[in-house]
C-alpha cells in the first residue's frame, strides 16, 4: 500500500470510535511495524488522546526509518523550533530529534544545518559552529550554511576562523571571500589580525545588505 494514502487512510479513520482505531493501530503494526508513516499517524493519534509520551515514542519510531525524506522530519523539527525556546521538555525532545536525524541521515547537509540553528538560538555557538562545519563539508555550495559560519565568527570576532574561505573554491566561498574584500580590502584577508576593519563590519557591510 502507498505510504500517503496509509497516512491518509488513518487519518480519516481516526474519526471512528476508539474501538475501532484500537484495532486499526493494531493491524497496522502487524503487517508493516516499521512504517513510518504509520509511526506519524500514531504521534498524532497519541497526541490528539493526550498521551504525550506515547506520541514522542511513535515519532521518534518516524524519525529512525531512513525511508520517511529528511524534508518531513525538518519541518516537524521547525515546528519544534517555534515552541520549544521558553518550553524545557519539548526542547529536550527536539534535541533528541535531532540526534535521531543525523544518526539516520548523516550525509544529509540538512541535518547538521538544522541541528546549528538550534544551537545558535540556544546560545551555542561553538557547537553551532561545529554542526555547520559539518553540514559544509556535505555541501560547499550552499551559501547560507557559510553565512551563518561567518555569522558566528563575527561574534567572536574570529578572523583566523573566517579566512578559511579563502583557500576554498566552492562558489558559496568565493562568494563571501568576494565581499569581504570588497568592503574590507584585501589586506583584510592577508593580514586580518592587523586590520582594523571588524569581521562583523565585512560581513554586515556588504554581504547581509548586498
Amino acid at each position: 500500500m502507498d505510504d500517503l494514502y496509509l497516512l491518509w487512510a488513518f487519518n480519516a479513520l481516526m474519526k471512528l470510535k476508539s474501538n475501532y482505531i484500537d484495532r486499526l493501530i493494531d493491524v497496522i503494526l502487524e503487517i508493516d511495524p516499521k512504517n513510518a508513516y504509520a509511526h506519524l499517524a500514531l504521534a498524532d493519534y497519541y497526541r490528539n488522546a493526550k498521551n504525550k509520551e506515547q506520541s514522542f515514542k511513535e515519532l521518534k519510531l518516524a524519525f529512525e526509518s531512513p525511508e520517511l525524506e529528511i524534508d518531513t522530519k525538518v519541518k516537524i523539527l521547525l515546528s519544534y523550533y517555534t515552541i520549544t525556546e521558553n518550553a524545557e521538555d519539548l526542547k529536550v525532545q527536539a534535541y533528541e530529534l535531532l540526534d535521531i536525524l543525523i544518526k539516520t541521515h548523516p550525509k544529509e547537509a540538512k541535518a547538521f544545518s538544522i541541528q546549528g540553528d538550534f544551537l545558535i538560538r540556544d546560545k551555542k555557538n561553538k557547537e553551532a559552529i561545529e554542526a555547520f562545519d559539518k553540514a559544509i563539508q556535505l555541501d560547499k555550495d550552499h551559501f547560507p550554511i557559510w553565512n551563518q559560519l561567518l555569522l558566528l565568527y563575527s561574534e567572536e570576532n574570529d578572523f583566523e576562523s573566517a579566512c578559511f574561505i579563502s583557500s576554498d573554491k566552492s562558489r558559496a566561498a568565493t562568494t563571501l571571500y568576494g565581499s569581504m574584500k570588497f568592503v574590507a580590502g584585501e589586506s583584510f584577508i592577508v593580514n586580518s589580525e592587523k586590520s582594523n576593519v571588524k569581521l562583523s563590519t565585512a560581513i554586515y557591510g556588504n554581504v547581509l545588505n548586498s
